[in-house]
């Protein structure tokens, strides 16, 4: 230890404790971080320094930061700030070997990876027999074979990472995982390495259970951060629709069989290919190349669910190893990840407060939070088998509600609609006034807010911020659709999302439809339902308790309570029948709508109106992508 008097120490003057460099934490990171070897220098001249002198050494600023500990360290105490350079990018790469069976190899490849900037590397066709893992130097190995010189992959872990591998699982000779507790990162990642055989040689049986166990594997750590990378021997190729998201818009080349099997896999599991995502050049996308230099494709890909950390991926374009396929490597940031962290504190301070202010309590701020998420429907059944696909999905979800919404009553040729005919209909038998400015206003300053918005994107809290604006201009538009009886098409569309009642999630007949429509659309019928309401209101029976203002299902269950009294005091039997009609709303003909407005002496322009919303109304389903449309000729 290196001392001076206790009174001629401040702040500016710290005490060095000497202590042998190469058993520094920080040491692995300063022989492969060429920025910090100024530094490593400047702190070995400054201990050799001292010791010679004897002196405790006054450093400026920057050296203090930089170099040595913001206190005084005891004698025989550590080093809490060893100087160290904080990894800024994890590295992760993926590399088919065609083979890595003898220590040759491996020397080969040690000299071919000095100057490569990686710290887990993925690796294909190993041709090692048994599972072994060997520690070296610089690097932890790990091999998983079961025939030797066949198959096989394993992984090469840079030794700075030792210390937060939690496990390391070999499936099979073509499937093994990597569980890693990175810093910064509450979750673990699970790196999964896997090696497909071309189609030529691989039977479809074995394919299968390929990707049986692949599919177990990412269920079994579907909590964790998922890598899916390796030799896929697959050409996923360009986006075909837009469906296909896990794709990102640079795709390369066309699509094999084995690249749609692996699309609709990774569909299933919501899991990206990041090759994919960034744009790069077709020379810097290929990473395998055949034998005679004819064919150059795409069939190794790293993948995940996670990738708003990946800043970049590249290709080594010359790496001296022999073999036809080129390495591939992706960056993981951790200053995106810390980034990500505080904007999601600050967003959840920011909503907390806004909500606090508006409403005084955090109700519905806690639900804006948990429902910032969109959650999926993982599985359907179709005849009692599970379906998973994602395009199968939506397709059943699409049949379904088809079928629930289509026309079943044969006699409707009296309830067709001559739209062609409308206008002079309308003119001739029921004018109506005109609807005013304040009816606008009004109906504008109803609609709620923080509610989804429609297939026009157009937000109740657009309207309500424009309202000034808007109202002259709606009202103009709301006029002409009396005078004419038919509205925009754009209209009569909605999307139709699923939420879950109840019973079994994988039945599409316990989920209830919610349909998304233009919030305009919602102020007009807003409008005309105030106009509508004092008619249809006193045309009702005492009995009709619901959906009525002034009254209350509770004057029912009053009712019921004072009849069940009586006939307890005469000891008399009673009998209740409850009613719940199955999907009551979404299975109502238009046809008896037409009928009941007509029988409540609803004028007829308002009726045709509403005709012509029905004769063109649309949806289609609403999952992580829109189905296709079908018409909707009946519910309300």
């Amino acid at each position: 230890m290196i001392t001076k008097k206790e009174k001629d120490l401040n702040h500016q003057v710290q005490v060095i404790q000497t202590r042998p460099l190469i058993k520094s934490k920080g040491k692995m990171h300063f022989s492969s971080c060429a920025k910090d070897l100024t530094h490593c220098q400047t702190r070995k001249l400054i201990e050799t320094n001292a010791l010679k002198t004897g002196y405790s050494i006054q450093l400026n600023k920057l050296q203090r930061i930089n170099h040595l500990p913001p206190w005084l360290v005891p004698a025989g105490d550590l080093d809490r700030h060893p100087l160290t350079k904080r990894c800024k990018v994890y590295n992760i790469a993926i590399l088919n070997m065609r083979t890595l069976r003898t220590y040759e190899n491996l020397l080969e490849l040690e000299n071919a990876l000095k100057n490569i900037k990686y710290d887990i590397l993925g690796i294909s066709e190993m041709r090692r027999l048994d599972e072994k893992i060997e520690e070296y130097t610089d690097y932890i190995l790990y091999q998983k074979g079961k025939i030797a010189g066949q198959y096989g992959v394993g992984f090469l872990i840079k030794r700075h990472l030792r210390q937060y591998i939690q496990e390391i699982i070999g499936i099979s000779d073509r499937l093994a995982i990597l569980n890693m507790k990175l810093p910064n990162y509450k979750k673990t990642w699970s790196i999964i390495q896997v090696y497909l055989l071309n189609k030529q040689n691989f039977f479809k049986q074995i394919l299968d259970l390929f990707y049986e166990d692949l599919a177990l594997t990412i269920q079994k750590y579907m909590d964790n951060y998922i890598i899916l990378m390796g030799d896929f021997n697959a050409q996923v190729g360009a986006r075909l629709n837009p469906d296909e998201y896990i794709l990102g818009t640079f795709g390369h080349e066309k699509r094999s069989r084995n690249g749609q099997r692996l699309v609709e896999f990774l569909m299933e599991h919501n899991l990206v290919i990041l090759n994919s995502i960034f744009k790069k050049k077709p020379n810097s996308k290929w990473t395998w190349i055949s034998p005679d230099g004819t064919y150059k494709n795409e069939i190794d890909y790293i993948i995940t669910d996670h990738t708003k950390v990946f800043t970049d991926i590249n290709v080594i374009t010359k790496l001296n190893f022999n073999t036809n396929h080129r390495m591939k490597i992706a960056e993981i940031s951790k200053k995106i990840k810390e980034s990500i962290r505080k904007d999601r504190k600050t967003k959840r301070l920011k909503t907390l407060e806004s909500h606090i202010q508006r409403t005084g309590g955090t109700k519905k701020a806690l639900k804006e939070l948990r429902e910032a998420g969109k959650c999926w429907i993982p599985k359907l059944k179709r005849k009692g088998k599970p379906i998973t696909n994602r395009t199968n999905i939506k397709e059943l979800a699409t049949h379904f509600f088809t079928q629930l919404y289509a026309d079943q009553d044969r006699n409707t040729d009296k309830y067709t609609v001559n739209t062609h005919n409308l206008t002079t209909h309308i003119t001739k038998t029921d004018p109506v006034p005109e609807i005013l400015p304040c009816e606008v206003e009004k109906a504008i300053k109803s609609q709620k807010i923080e509610k989804s918005s429609g297939p026009d994107n157009i937000s109740n809290e657009l309207m309500k911020g424009t309202e000034a604006e808007l109202t002259p201009i709606l009202t103009n538009i709301f006029n002409s659709i009396l005078t004419s009886g038919s509205i925009s098409k754009q209209w009569a569309k909605s999307h139709i999302i699923l939420i879950h009642k109840k019973g079994d999630k994988e039945d599409i007949e316990n989920y209830r439809p919610i349909s998304l429509m233009s919030k305009v659309y919602k102020v007009l019928a807003k409008i005309i339902l105030d106009r509508l309401s004092p008619i249809l209101d006193e045309q009702q029976p005492v009995e009709q308790a619901r959906f009525r203002r002034g009254f209350s299902t509770i004057d029912h269950i009053h009712t019921v309570k004072q009849i069940l009294e009586k006939y307890n005091e005469y000891n008399k039997n009673v009998y209740i029948a409850f009613i719940d009609y199955a999907k009551a709303f979404d299975s109502l003909s238009h046809n008896y709508i037409w009928d009941t407005l007509e029988h409540q002496r609803i004028p007829t322009i308002y009726t045709n109106i509403v005709k012509n919303i029905y004769a063109h109304s649309q949806a289609s389903i609403q999952l992580e992508t829109l189905g296709k449309d079908f018409p909707i000729r009946r519910g309300v």
